[in-house]
Parts: structure tokens; C-alpha cells; sequence
């Protein structure tokens, strides 16, 4: 075994399994293995996200695919000096009951999915289908994609 990693700290990024494997191994080789926390990447399309935010009053509600969702979605708008008072015009919907608890933490007035007027203007936020919500096939609707 070579000492050339002997005592020296080394630094990764690398999570789950990879990790361990890398951690293993540097150790294996007298060095000191140091794990850095790497936030993930954002979930959601950032300009779109933020272009939705933008014109959320030009849709009839906004629909969110998950509590995930919802956190990037307020981090987007207080970056864009938004607040839940900003949103009280626009109706909330969430696809279950962990997102309308999410919702509510953000201070928004949520409802569980119910059937949508015909040629309504929808913007659903994240989610992989265009159409996740069975009750929005009379819909037009536009998606922020994950």
C-alpha cells in the first residue's frame, strides 16, 4: 500500500452506495475520507416555474403534483418578492393530502382535485403525465414539467 493519501483528507460529493464504496476505499488507503452535502437539483423547470408564478392570475387554478412541489414552488416565488398573500386571487388544488398540508403551511387556502369547468385554463405544477387529474380532461392546461 502506497502512503500517498496517508493522513491527507479528501473530499467527495458522491451520495447513497457510490459513496460508501468511495468512503471504503480512501480509508483503505490511510486517507481520511470527508462526505460534502450537495443540495439536490431542482425538481422542477425553473423558467417555467417562475414564468407560471409570474401569470398565475391568467389560470383558472393552480394545481400542484406534490408537497416537494409546493417547496420549490414558494422558494420561487419569494424570490420573486411573493408572498401568500399574493396568491389569495387563485385558486389552490392539491393533488392529496400531504400537498393541501403543504399548501396550507405556505398559507394558501387548498382543495383536493374536483372537476373543472370546461375550457378552463389550468397550470399544473410538476407532475410526469400532461394529464394527471382525471377530472381535467375539459381543461386546457399547461404544465410546469419535472
Amino acid at each position: 500500500m502506497s502512503d500517498a493519501l496517508s493522513g491527507k483528507r479528501i473530499a467527495y460529493t458522491h451520495t447513497g452506495t457510490q459513496a460508501e464504496e468511495l468512503a471504503q476505499q480512501l480509508a483503505l488507503c490511510g486517507a481520511v475520507p470527508l462526505a460534502l452535502p450537495v443540495p439536490p437539483p431542482p425538481l422542477l423547470d425553473e423558467g417555467a416555474l417562475r414564468l407560471g408564478i409570474e401569470h398565475r392570475g391568467e389560470y383558472s387554478a393552480l394545481i400542484f403534483d406534490g408537497a416537494t412541489v409546493v417547496q420549490e414552488a414558494r422558494a420561487a416565488a419569494l424570490k420573486l418578492g411573493l408572498t401568500s398573500r399574493d396568491f389569495t386571487n387563485v385558486t389552490t388544488i392539491a393533488r392529496n393530502a400531504r400537498t393541501r398540508q403543504a399548501l396550507e403551511a405556505w398559507g394558501l387556502d387548498a382543495r383536493t382535485i374536483g372537476a373543472m369547468p370546461s375550457r378552463a385554463r389550468v397550470l399544473v405544477i410538476g407532475g410526469h403525465r400532461k394529464d394527471p387529474f382525471e377530472d381535467l380532461s375539459a381543461a386546457h392546461i399547461d404544465q410546469v414539467p419535472d
